[in-house]
């Protein structure tokens, strides 16, 4: 199989195609912020660039940030109410989304119905991280089902603390960050550091329902993962394991905590890398937390020049290495039928 051809990253059209085929009905995962159990209401947008949708975190829901009124933006900054007021025409909504009064409809007959209540999103829990979608193609069982083999108990190993989070602006197209996330052939030469406690005539990929699936295997004297008795890896001496969630979602396991990376695309060669990191001992694995920066920092520099070389004219796709870039083979496949005929 060939890499994909410049037009799925240069094309506005392709672009602009995404955000309903691609994104819309896929699960994103949310900043932990948004997940903190207390009393604020917080205003966000939901992939801004992309989906742009403004929505409002509660103590008791996910919701639409828009009024069923007239569209007008509930709450433009975080802040402590017992109650969501419109700062058009003074329509209130309970912070579970009901409509419990609108000024102008008292003697309206069969109001508030469904339609006054804000639309409520779905919010799902994956370990310490949560997703939501706008239009969920396949179900949240049916995710966590794909990962369940491989990822086992490895997200609620207790203990886990945020350590850091990092937003990376990157003059890119989203797909060519991923693609660099997906295959191992470029660790030897981008990333000296990771390859030193790696393995990597061991490291191997699985295809998965939800991505794809990276396996480091480690070196001699390396830390290694505790997988348990019935986890496929179990007995090997894995140093990290490396899932990539359809379409922009990286979730990165290692023996002291967690990691994830959200690629979330700002225009069609420009992205925004969002970082979050957990770890077991702060202190303890600032070495190898310094190691995953560095090697994030190693990602988007070597990106920025594909995404320069992407614009040449004379350009044309390559062959992939099928024992080391299935994982871009499977993004390409994904990326052609989901924007077939657009």
């Amino acid at each position: 199989m060939r890499a994909l051809e410049a037009r799925y990253y240069r094309d506005p059209a392709l672009f602009a195609a995404q955000a309903d085929r691609i994104f819309a009905p896929s699960w994103q995962v949310l900043d932990p912020h948004l997940t903190r159990p207390d009393k604020q209401l917080r205003p966000f947008t939901l992939l801004p660039g992309m989906l742009d949708e403004p929505l409002l975190r509660t103590p008791w829901a996910l919701l639409s940030n828009v009024c069923t009124h007239r569209a007008a933006l509930l709450v433009d900054r975080e802040c402590e109410h017992r109650l969501i007021r419109c700062p058009y025409h003074g329509r209130r909504f309970s912070l579970a989304g009901r409509c419990e009064a609108a000024p102008g409809f008292e003697d309206v007959e069969g109001f508030p119905s469904a339609a006054e209540h804000l639309p409520e999103l779905p919010l799902m829990e994956l370990g310490p991280l949560h997703f939501t979608s706008l239009s969920p193609r396949r179900s949240f069982a049916e995710l966590k089902a794909g990962l369940q083999p491989w990822i086992g108990d490895l997200l609620d190993r207790p203990g886990l603390q945020l350590l850091r989070e990092d937003d990376h602006p990157i003059a890119a197209n989203w797909a060519l960050y991923v693609e660099n996330y997906l295959e191992g052939l470029h660790l030897p030469f981008v990333h000296p550091g990771l390859s030193g406690g790696l393995n990597l005539p061991a490291y191997r990929h699985e295809i998965l329902p939800v991505g794809t699936l990276q396996i480091g295997i480690a070196k001699d004297g390396e830390d290694t993962l505790v997988l348990s008795p019935d986890h496929p890896l179990h007995g090997q001496p894995v140093r990290a394991l490396w899932f990539w969630l359809w379409p922009n979602t990286m979730l990165n396991v290692y023996p002291w905590g967690l990691s994830i990376n959200r690629v979330e695309p700002r225009g069609v060669d420009e992205s925004v890398v969002r970082y979050h990191t957990w770890v077991f001992n702060p202190f303890g694995s600032r070495r190898d937390v310094s190691l995953v920066s560095t090697t994030e920092s190693e990602d988007q520099q070597i990106v920025r020049r594909v995404q320069a070389g992407i614009c040449s004219r004379l350009y044309r796709p390559g062959r992939l290495s099928p024992a080391h870039e299935a994982g871009v083979a499977e993004l390409g496949r994904r990326l052609r039928e989901a924007l077939k005929g657009a």
